[in-house]
């Protein structure tokens, strides 16, 4: 079964760390966002999009298929564009004080010769 999936790996755990619920509290709003933006045809693809406490699930077999298409069908995508969104809409500025966010500074290698 194809699943579309958008987990954030070691940044999620550190985050989770810091700040209890808050990937959920995002995947949340990329969910509902990706929610208006899939098409509809059976609502099946709409109503298997779902936010957990990892990130955003989504399960109809063909989601993938919509997603980014096949050689028969154009991509429709979805959730790619609410990820953009989000990210676009300043919901995610929020979290610049928040460690796991910050960038550390690179450290400089001396070469020798």
């Amino acid at each position: 079964m194809a699943r579309l999936a958008w987990n954030g790996g070691v940044a999620i755990r550190k985050l989770e760390k810091e700040t209890p619920g808050i990937i959920e509290r995002i995947a949340k709003i990329i969910a509902a966002t990706a929610r208006q933006l899939v098409p509809v045809k059976t609502r099946r693809l709409k109503k298997s999009i779902r936010a957990g406490k990892k990130g955003v699930n989504v399960d109809a077999p063909y989601a993938s298929y919509v997603e980014y298409g096949t050689p028969k069908m154009a991509a429709q995508p979805f959730l790619r564009p609410a990820i953009q969104m989000v990210k676009k809409s300043g919901i995610l500025e929020s979290l610049k004080g928040i460690k796991a966010f910050r960038k550390k500074p690179r450290k400089r290698r001396v070469v020798k010769r």
